[in-house]
């Protein structure tokens, strides 16, 4: 997801710059203007997300009972 949504970001700046470029102004504002918005709040999303999977003992991408103390999230340590 995360890629995908950059990849949207930046075509949708480009397309922006495209048609700012062709002389469209207000439809090539908008589009930029869209992209800087989608952008904040893509980067506000995952700095918040990086952060609160800092909190954990087991790390971010690992969810699978690794841990000593089983205190992570989604662990199951009844098996």
């Amino acid at each position: 997801m995360f890629f995908v949504s950059l990849t949207l970001i930046l075509l949708l700046a480009v397309a922006g710059g495209i048609l700012l470029v062709q002389g469209l102004m207000l439809e090539g504002s908008a589009c930029l203007v869209a992209s800087g918005v989608l952008f904040w709040v893509w980067f506000i999303y995952y700095k918040r997300r990086r952060k609160k999977c800092d909190d954990f003992d087991c790390g971010c991408d690992v969810f699978d009972c690794d841990c000593v103390d089983c205190n992570c999230v989604d662990c199951n340590c009844s098996d």
